[in-house]
């Protein structure tokens, strides 16, 4: 639970500083905080900075590994949903094993 929090504070951070980057610009689309990097930069810099026994450096990090994150914002497009085609078209694939 302390990381899921930990994370969402952290995206909410990042979608804090993408607005405030993107206050004066005209973007087709909103944007929001990358997801997928969000957890791969969280996984390996989150120990080091949870770790720092000084405290201005640790809000140094932490910093830092806000705006890494807010680098490379995504594009919230609407409408953009794909749906699942089921039936499939075998009816057990997932239970055969290969043969080779």
């Amino acid at each position: 639970m302390y990381l899921a929090n930990f994370m969402a504070s952290v995206e909410c951070k990042t979608d804090a500083e993408i607005a405030a980057n993107n206050q004066g610009k005209t973007n087709k689309h909103e944007q929001k905080t990358n997801e997928n990097r969000l957890i791969h930069k969280f996984k390996r810099d989150f120990f080091e900075c949870l770790l720092e026994p000084c405290a201005e450096k640790r809000l140094l990090l932490f910093d830092n590994l806000v705006k890494q994150i807010a680098k490379r914002p995504t594009e919230v497009k609407p409408g953009r949903t794909s749906e699942r085609k089921n039936p499939r078209k075998s009816k057990f694939h997932d239970r055969y094993k290969s043969v080779v």
